[in-house]
């Protein structure tokens, strides 16, 4: 129902209002319009929401309830929220209402709308290379795009490709009698490395640290952001600061912990920009190379691995045709088996002057004499600096080979052996060394003595 009351009263309006006025104390009338000539007094005194009537007692305005001493208002709030939106707070001061908005939601509290952090703010405060996801009134969550990882929202680290081993291919260019070992691939830090001064902890500045790496031996340097990323992924995990490239400082995490990184996995950097002079560790980069080591039974550097002195002289195609040779002396003789016995075995711990190819003649070949003038006695290993005039080398023939050296005025040393220049010498073998001649030698002649009968 509406009602026209006076500015002296109050409409009693609403659903559940009657629509009369309620007057206040002195005046009367449906409109309250009329003065009382005295002003009723009530005592005690009413409640300050209700009016004293002509009767002289107490009675609440509307909407307040109660004797008039005592007037309460009615719970606006708890109907319909008070008329406020459904997502807001509503308060009550008196019969006035107040609506505001709940967390999570902005407006006027009678209408709320929720905040969407994915468009508030960029990439919702996710990583650059994340996904942001509304999951709610001033809610997100954040996920790391794929080939990236981490927790999406304080980092994404793009994915590592793990370090393939290069021992796998063709034995990583070992000897295929070597042993292979990728050490990039098996020390799982992708090359990273930490590194401290000789004065302790935390001692260089950037140009320090610069300096540091790269006196870690060829191609070493600071490592960079993404070297360090790869690195943690494969599980490096050290609460230890360290100069980056491009002037970071940083370490890696491979697990939470309240006293590193706040529970942060991934990559800690400080806040940028660094002062260059602030003193930490380094972090390095260095590509590791492949490490090759001779199997049993072979010598060398693990790139070149050789057998026996036989096995050497038969899978060198230049030594060919002294090879040939050997086989035929093998194959004819008890002494030509008892030679190739002593070149296999591993005992023998010779010396074999063995020829090139190239300076046989034509059609020549090389009797057992020869052949065995080639060959050292057992336990007789003479290396190139052991080579001198002044000494012969004992044969398996029985007869010195001789030594010659030549001192050029060009400081080259040129060694001849019974005439034969060296070309290459200290070939290693598991059972002695090789020199390589320039071509075969020549056995001398055999003397027989002669017999004179008596007459």
């Amino acid at each position: 129902m509406s009602c026209v009351c006076s500015d002296k009263g109050k409409c009693e309006e609403g659903i559940d209002g009657s629509g009369a006025c309620s007057c206040q104390t002195g005046w009367q009338g449906d409109r309250c319009e009329l003065k009382l000539g005295e002003t009723p007094v009530c005592a005690p005194q009413c409640h300050p929401e209700a009016v004293c009537r002509v009767d002289r007692t107490c009675e609440c305005q509307p909407p307040y309830t109660g004797d008039g001493l005592n007037c309460t208002a009615p719970d606006l709030c708890g109907e319909y929220n008070g008329g406020c939106h459904g997502n807001a707070i509503c308060s009550q001061t008196g019969v006035a209402v107040n609506c505001s908005c709940q967390g999570g939601y902005r407006g006027d509290g009678f209408s709320c709308e929720p905040i969407n952090r994915c468009l508030e703010e960029t990439n919702g405060g996710c990583s650059d290379f994340a996904t942001c996801t509304f999951t709610g009134p001033n809610q997100r969550g954040c996920e790391c795009n794929q080939g990236y990882v981490g927790d999406g929202s304080r980092q994404c680290l793009k994915m590592v490709v793990p370090p393939i081993d290069r021992c796998r291919s063709n034995n990583g260019d070992c000897h295929p009698k070597a042993i292979c070992k990728d050490l990039h691939f098996h020390t799982k830090t992708a090359g990273v490395f930490h590194l401290r001064s000789p004065q302790g902890k935390y001692q260089m500045n950037y140009s320090e640290a610069l300096s540091a790496c790269q006196g870690e031996g060829e191609e070493a340097t600071l490592a960079t952001f993404a070297q360090l990323a790869d690195a943690q992924q494969l599980g490096l995990h050290l609460c230890v600061a360290g100069w980056l490239v491009d002037q970071k400082v940083g370490y890696p995490t491979s697990f939470p912990s309240v006293k590193c990184g706040d529970n942060h996995v991934g990559v800690v950097l400080y806040k940028e920009p660094v002062d260059t002079s602030s003193k930490y560790d380094a972090y390095c980069y260095r590509m590791q190379d492949v490490s090759c080591v001779c199997g049993s039974g072979s010598v060398g550097d693990g790139w070149v691995c050789n057998g026996d002195i036989a096995s050497v002289v038969a899978t060198t195609p230049v030594y060919s045709l002294f090879y040939k040779e050997l086989l035929k002396y093998s194959d004819s003789s008890e002494e030509g088996q008892s030679l190739l016995d002593f070149l296999s075995t591993s005992s023998s711990y010779s010396t074999l002057f063995v020829p090139l190819n190239a300076g046989f003649a034509l059609n020549q070949t090389l009797s057992g004499r020869d052949l065995e003038y080639h060959v050292t006695t057992n336990n007789s290993m003479h290396f190139y600096e052991d080579l001198k005039e002044s000494g012969g080398v004992p044969s398996r023939l029985g007869l010195n080979l001789s030594v010659a050296v030549n001192n050029s005025q060009n400081s080259v040393t040129a060694k001849r052996v019974n005439t034969r220049l060296l070309l290459s010498w200290d070939i290693p073998a598991s059972n002695g060394l090789l020199h390589v001649i320039e071509g075969p030698l020549r056995a001398p002649p055999l003397v027989r003595s002669l017999m004179v009968q008596p007459c």
